[in-house]
C-alpha cells in the first residue's frame, strides 16, 4: 500500500536556509517488528552535514498527476530529495538529472533491505489532514515523499534528522517516528528532539503521515480507524493447493487466529483482456473412489456462496474432465471473470468433501480481489508457474497436464546481475585467444514478510515447475520488461526469521531460462 509522508517542517525550514547544516536519514525500517535495513545500509551510507538549499536539489516543479515529469531550478522551491546523496543508490523518475523518484538500488547493488519499499518523491502537493474532526481544508504541503509498505504486518520506520551551526555546533537531533497497526488500521506519527540530556516530549503529528496523497483524508486499509477488524473475514489459513489423500487429508485452513491477518492480493481488468493484469490461482483435488464428492463453492465476504459447476469464475474441472485422471476435481480460478461476475471483494474456496473416512469441509487462504491498477499492483510482484511432473512430497501426479497456477507476493523481483564465462584457446606458446564469451543474468526475488502457507507454496510447489514465469510490478524497478519473464530456479538464499514472530521474508535467486547471450570469436 503506497501513503505519502512529510517530515515536519523540514521542508520549509531548510529551503530558506543557507548556513545550517543538515543530516537527514533513514533511520529504521520494521515490519512485523523485524528491522528490514541491512548491515550494508549501515556501512556504505555516509553521514554527511550538508547545507541543504545547495545540495538538497530543491526546485521548481511541475506534476503531471501522477508523478513529477518536469523539474527547474528557479521559481518556489517545492520539490526535494533530502536522502539521496546519503543513500549513494539509484532513483527512478530522474526528471532533467534530479533524483526525484523512489529508491531503486544502491550504487554497490548490495541489499539495504528498503528495495521495493519506494521512499520516493513523486508528487509536489499532497493533501494534509488539517480539521481537528478529520480531513482537510483543501490545504496541502510540499516535500512529502511516499512510501509503500504492507498493510497486513504492522509497520514501522524512523527518519532522523540532525542540524548543526555552521560552526559545527549541535542545534538538534530530531526522531520522527511513523507507525501503523495491522490488526486496528490505527497509524500515529509524532516526532521527539532526543539531542538534550532529558530529550523533549513526543509531538504529535498524525496529520501530516499516512495521507492518500490524492485526496484529503488518510489511506484506506479496509480496516477503519475504530480499532475494529471491519467486515472482512480475518483468519489464518495454509493454502495446500494440493492435499494428500482424502484418508488422510491436509486441512487447507489453520484455524489459529493470532497475529495472522494474511490475505493474498489478486488484480483483474474490467476490460484488458492481458494476462500480466489479471490474475490466476489454482486448485486441484482428487479422491480415492467414485463413490466420493467433492463440492466447490467461491465464497464472498464469508457470507455469499457461488457454486462452482460450470466456468463462469474460470476453468472448471469436474471429475473425468481430464485424462487418464477421472478422479481429479479442479478450479483454476479466473480473478476477471470473478471480477466482471460478482466485484471486488475477499473471497475464499469453500471444499466440501465426502469421503468414505467422513465429511469434511475446509477453506483456502482468503484472496483481496480489486481492480487492476498501477498503484494497486506497485510493490507486488508474481508467480506464474506450469506444472507437469510427479510431485512426491506430496504424493500428487500432475505429468501430462500442464497445470497452469499463479501467486501475487507483496515484494520485488529483478536486480539483475550478469555473470560472464569466458573460453580461452591456450597455445604452445603460451599465448591466448578469447573463443567464447557468455552472459549469464542472475536475478533476486524478495517478499515481505509472509506466512509458511505460502512460503511453502513457494518453495515447495512452484520451484518444482516445468515452467516459471515472473512479473515485476514495482513501479520504481530499474528494468520495466520484467513481464511474463520465464526463469529457472537456482538457489534459495535466505529465509530470515525472527523470534517476535512466525512471518519470515524469502531471498531466491533466478536464471534466465533461455542463456542466448553468447559471443563466439573463432569460426
Amino acid at each position: 500500500m503506497k501513503a505519502y509522508f512529510y517530515i515536519k517542517d523540514i521542508f520549509q525550514e531548510t529551503v530558506i536556509n543557507n548556513s545550517d547544516k543538515y543530516l537527514c536519514k533513514i533511520h529504521s525500517v520494521k515490519v512485523g517488528g523485524v528491522e528490514k535495513l541491512t548491515a550494508n545500509y549501515f556501512s556504505e551510507t555516509t553521514n554527511n552535514f550538508e547545507v541543504p538549499i545547495n545540495t538538497w536539489e530543491f526546485s521548481d516543479c511541475t506534476d503531471n498527476g501522477t508523478k513529477i515529469d518536469a523539474c527547474g531550478l528557479s521559481g518556489v522551491s517545492d520539490s526535494w530529495n533530502p536522502f539521496f546523496s546519503n543513500l549513494n543508490a539509484s532513483f527512478n523518475n530522474v526528471v532533467n538529472t534530479k533524483n526525484r523518484g523512489g529508491f531503486l538500488q544502491s550504487n554497490s547493488t548490495n541489499l539495504y533491505g528498503i528495495e521495493g519499499m519506494g521512499f520516493g518523491f513523486d508528487k509536489i502537493a499532497v493533501p494534509i489532514n488539517d480539521l481537528p474532526s478529520g480531513g482537510s481544508s483543501g490545504s496541502s504541503g510540499s516535500g512529502a515523499f511516499f512510501v509503500d509498505f504492507d498493510k497486513t504486518q504492522n509497520f514501522e520506520f524512523i527518519i532522523r534528522v540532525q542540524k548543526q551551526t555552521s560552526l559545527a555546533v549541535a542545534v538538534n537531533d530530531t526522531r520522527h517516528l511513523y507507525t501503523y497497526n495491522a490488526t486496528t488500521g490505527a497509524f500515529s506519527y509524532t516526532y521527539q528532539d532526543v539531542l538534550p540530556a532529558v530529550p523533549g516530549t513526543p509531538i504529535d503529528a498524525k496529520p501530516f503521515a499516512f495521507l492518500s496523497g490524492g485526496k484529503a483524508g488518510w489511506i484506506n486499509t479496509e480496516i477503519g480507524s475504530t480499532g475494529t477488524l471491519g467486515n472482512n473475514p480475518i483468519v489464518t489459513q495454509s493454502i495446500c493447493l494440493v492435499p494428500t489423500t482424502p484418508q488422510q487429508p491436509t486441512s487447507i485452513v489453520t484455524e489459529a487466529l493470532d497475529e495472522c491477518c494474511y490475505k493474498s492480493p489478486v488484480l483483474a481488468s474490467l476490460s484488458d483482456p492481458s494476462e500480466w493484469q489479471n490474475d490466476i490461482n489454482s486448485f486441484l483435488f482428487k479422491r480415492n473412489f467414485s463413490s466420493e464428492t467433492i463440492t466447490l463453492t467461491l465464497q464472498k465476504n464469508g457470507v455469499t456462496d457461488l457454486p462452482i459447476i460450470n466456468n463462469d469464475y474460470g476453468i472448471y474441472y469436474d471429475f473425468g474432465t481430464l485424462a487418464n485422471y477421472p478422479n481429479y476435481k479442479g478450479i483454476q480460478i479466473q480473478w476477471q471473470k470473478v471480477l466482471l461476475l460478482e466485484g471486488e471483494g475477499s473471497y475464499r474456496l469453500k471444499v466440501e468433501s465426502n469421503f468414505i473416512s467422513g465429511a469434511i469441509t475446509e477453506f483456502s487462504i482468503s484472496f483481496d480481489l480489486k481492480q487492476y491498477s498501477q498503484e494497486r499492483a506497485n510493490g507486488t510482484f508474481r508467480i506464474q508457474s506450469v506444472m507437469n511432473r510427479y510431485l512426491e512430497h506430496i504424493d500428487f501426479d500432475f505429468t501430462g497436464l500442464n497445470w497452469v497456477d499463479g501467486l501475487r507476493v507483496q515484494g520485488f523481483f529483478g536486480n539483475r546481475q550478469a555473470e560472464y564465462e569466458d573460453e580461452y584457446i591456450i597455445y604452445s606458446n603460451r599465448n591466448s585467444k578469447r573463443n567464447r564469451t557468455e552472459l549469464i543474468n542472475n536475478y533476486s526475488c524478495q517478499t515481505m514478510l509472509i506466512p509458511d502457507c505460502i512460503t511453502d507454496e513457494i518453495i515447495e510447489y512452484h520451484n518444482f515447475a516445468n515452467k516459471l514465469i515472473f512479473t515485476d510490478y514495482n513501479l520504481n524497478n530499474h528494468k520495466k520488461n520484467y513481464v511474463q519473464k520465464e526463469v529457472v530456479f537456482d538457489t534459495m538464499e535466505t529465509i530470515e526469521y525472527n523470534s517476535t514472530t512466525h512471518f519470515v521474508s524469502l531471498e531466491l535467486k533466478y536464471k534466465d531460462f533461455v542463456q542466448n547471450y553468447l559471443g563466439k570469436f573463432c569460426k
